[in-house]
This record gives C-alpha cells, structure tokens and sequence, in this order.
C-alpha cells in the first residue's frame, strides 16, 4: 500500500540524534562521556551479534564519533563485560535517552559593568544553566547597587554582558 516513508523520518531522526550527541561530545566533554560516576546510567534496547533476541543494556560510555558500529560502550543484561556498539545496533530513541543523561555542562560566564559614572567591575562566575547565571546576575546587580540590569547572550556562547545598568530605575537610552 502506498504510504509515506516512516522508517525514512526515523532514519533521519535518529541522525540528527547522533549528529547532537557528537557535537556535544566534543563540544563540551573532549569527545568521550563516562557514565561510571553517575547513578543514574542509560539503558539502551540492543541487539548484539552473538545474541538471537535484543537485550536491556547498561550504557557505560561514549565516545565521539558514534558511528553505525561503534561509539557506544555497553553492558548488556546477564552479559560478562562491555561489548562496543554502534548506532545501528539500538533502538529509535535510545540516543536521546543518551543525551538526556549527560550532565548539563559548566560554563564560564563574566559579567561587565563598565561605563558611565559607575566604577568598572568584571566578575566571572560558572554555572550549569541560563537559570542560575540569571540568578547570579541579580545577585550583581543588587552588589553593585544597580536598579536595572539586561543580560544578553553574545556572540562567544561562554560570555554574558551587562549591558544597562541605571540609579533611578530608568534604563539608560
């Protein structure tokens, strides 16, 4: 019967996963994540080559890049030892269940006041989300005695700047 091409989108989805995981890989973890540290491991649904059924399996680490056939380091249920797979070996979704259980990373972010009458501070801070980078730059602004603060994301990701600041309330124009 004729119908549109499932397996296709999920093909492609899956992709995009493993396109995800690598850049975050490399971007923020030196290309490998280990999940031995964490309580909370992943399971993947995987089928392996000398086994005839897919099986549950603990995923211990990744490393970039995961490809068809490797880049995901597993420990399968009532196996002896870890088995190397790849993205063809486990099921739709279990990629995003991957990148769900790695940890939000650290950033560094600097917060600038300088201009005006106001005396130059540079205070840098680490944080693991937008959240609680907001929350320090409230903490700034109360400080330094600042009544209105915008924080806005530049072009290097790792940086945030102070850009009005006001005495009376009033951003400056």
């Amino acid at each position: 019967m004729e119908h549109k091409d499932f397996l296709g989108l999920y093909l492609s989805i899956k992709n995009d996963e493993v396109r995800t995981l690598n850049k975050l890989l490399n971007a923020y973890f030196n290309g490998e994540y280990h999940f031995e540290n964490q309580a909370a491991k992943p399971f993947v649904v995987a089928t392996l080559a000398n086994v005839d059924m897919p099986v549950s399996a603990k995923v211990m680490a990744v490393k970039a890049p995961v490809t068809l056939d490797s880049g995901i380091l597993v420990c399968p249920e009532d196996y002896e030892g870890t088995v190397e797979i790849g993205m063809d070996e486990i099921s739709f979704g279990d990629i995003d269940g991957i990148i769900d259980c790695l940890p939000e990373p650290i950033k560094s972010y600097t917060f600038c006041l300088d201009g005006g009458n106001l005396p130059r501070r540079h205070e840098t801070f680490k944080f693991k989300c937008d959240a609680d980078a907001m929350m320090a730059s409230r903490g700034f602004m109360k400080c330094h005695h600042i009544d209105v603060i915008n924080v806005f994301e530049g072009k290097d990701a790792d940086r945030r700047y102070v850009v009005s600041y006001s005495k009376d309330g009033n951003a400056p124009d």
